[in-house]
This record gives C-alpha cells, sequence and structure tokens, in this order.
C-alpha cells in the first residue's frame, strides 16, 4: 500500500498573553512530529488531555496554522501551503473530519436529511432532487439510521443519532481519509459500542484511511492497525498494536497499560 498522507518535522505553536496581555508567549503544541499513514489503514494516536492530539489532527484540516514542517497528501498536495478555499478546491471532500461532540457539530435548526446533503449541495451544485435523495437514503441506511428519521430536527436527535448524522455527513462525499476525534468519548459505554462497530464496518466498505484519537487506549486498540503515543506534543512510541500491547518501550506507554491491568 502507497502513503497517503506524509508528515515531515510538524511543529505547532500558538501565542498566549501573559502580564495583562504586554507580552506574548509561544506555547508548542506539537513537537516535530514525523509519520506517515498508508491508504486504508486505521491509525490511532493516544494521549492524555494536552498532548498535542487534536492540535495534530485539525492541522490536517487545515483547521490550524503550521509553524514549520510539511502535511503532504497524496504524494502531491502540500497542505501546510494552503491559504484559499482555491487551493483546497481539489481536495476538499477528500479529507473530512468527525468531531468529539456530535451534537455541537450539527446545527440544531437543520433536518436530519438536510444535515447529510448539505456538504453534497455545496460541492455539487447540479446534484439533481432525485439523486440527492438516493444518496443520502443511502447513507442513512449506511449509518443505521430509519428513513422514517429523515426529517427529525438534529437538536432531537440522541447522542447516539447525532454521532451516526455527523458520520453519515462525513461520508457523504465520498472521502478518502477519515480523522475522528474522540467521536465516542462523549457518549455512553453501550453507544461507544455501537459508533465504534459502524465506523469499522465503514472503513471496510469505503476503504476509509481514519485517523483516530482517544485517551482511551483500548478504543484505540479495537479500531487501529498501528498506534502513535503521545506525550507533551511528541511521538514517544510508535508501533502495531501488538507490538504497543505486548512489549511496550516508553515509561508513559507502559503506564498506559499498566493502568489498564
Amino acid at each position: 500500500m502507497t502513503d497517503i498522507l506524509t508528515i515531515k518535522n510538524l511543529v505547532i505553536e500558538y501565542e498566549m498573553a501573559s502580564f495583562f496581555g504586554l507580552f506574548k508567549n509561544k506555547y508548542r503544541a506539537v513537537r516535530n512530529i514525523s509519520l506517515s499513514v498508508k491508504e486504508n489503514e486505521v491509525l490511532g494516536i493516544i494521549g492524555e488531555s494536552g498532548s498535542g492530539k487534536t492540535s495534530f489532527l485539525k492541522a490536517i484540516l487545515g483547521l490550524n496554522k503550521v509553524t514549520s514542517g510539511e502535511i503532504i497528501y497524496n504524494n502531491k498536495y502540500h497542505i501546510e501551503e494552503f491559504k484559499s478555499q482555491k487551493e483546497w478546491a481539489p481536495i476538499r471532500s477528500d479529507i473530512q473530519m468527525i468531531f468529539q461532540n456530535p451534537s455541537a457539530s450539527l446545527d440544531p435548526n437543520m433536518t436530519i436529511f438536510d444535515a447529510i446533503a448539505e456538504p453534497l449541495l455545496i460541492s455539487r451544485k447540479h446534484i439533481t432532487k432525485d439523486e440527492l435523495n438516493k444518496r443520502v437514503s443511502e447513507m442513512m441506511r449506511n449509518v443505521c439510521l430509519h428513513h422514517s428519521l429523515k426529517n427529525k430536527y438534529t437538536s432531537q436527535c440522541s447522542g447516539g443519532q447525532s454521532q451516526r448524522v455527523a458520520i453519515a455527513r462525513a461520508l457523504i462525499q465520498s472521502p478518502k481519509i477519515l480523522l475522528c476525534d474522540e467521536p465516542v468519548s462523549a457518549l455512553d459505554v453501550s453507544t461507544q459500542a455501537h459508533i465504534m462497530n459502524l465506523l469499522v464496518d465503514m472503513q471496510k466498505k469505503f476503504n476509509l484511511t481514519i485517523i483516530f484519537i482517544s485517551h482511551d487506549l483500548n478504543i484505540v486498540y479495537y479500531i487501529s492497525d498501528n498506534i502513535a503515543v503521545m506525550k507533551n506534543g511528541e511521538i514517544v512510541e510508535y508501533g502495531t498494536c501488538k507490538e504497543i500491547y505486548e512489549n511496550p518501550q516508553h515509561k508513559y506507554t507502559k503506564s498506559l497499560i499498566n493502568s489498564l491491568q
């Protein structure tokens, strides 16, 4: 399999005001990260809050400014250099994200149908009504949302239903890469299991590359092929799930494993 995403020496810094705003300090959220992600791979990134996981993920989507380094998609597009929607246009639909809080990521005044359809309407302005209905109905079936729910407002959805809508919305444009920012952490345990199984099914059905971040090692282990362990903005260990679980090398990884026992 070929590399679909290559990260080289990535650094992300934020300016933080101090002393009543008179001086600015720089906080380095991501520190010199390098890794490659292959087509159809599921990469899990594990780390505590503040480890830089979300900052890293948002940089791939262009939501965080890169201080230095490279983010190369499909061995061609340097995402860190994109500064306009025109530059993003050729690949915008290829990389989609599922956020931690599904309710906050959806417009409460939209119906389920409209929320799923919106990205397709934006990217394909001349899509026919029949084709739109077909695509949305099919995607609702894929994520196990009954067609009778299509006119229900997203504000009326349960947490599990909201995340299914968010997943359908992310997949409606047939992306190549799906970025998952702790997508089950806001859900109860039984709903977490259903959503994780859904993501596994969708990854296989659509041949997705997934980058999945979490602070829960069991969840990362369940879905991932390889795992990167992050601490203080750095990847301190990387390997297959089996290598990380059975032979951890870094003391932080060992502490994560021990906490499960």
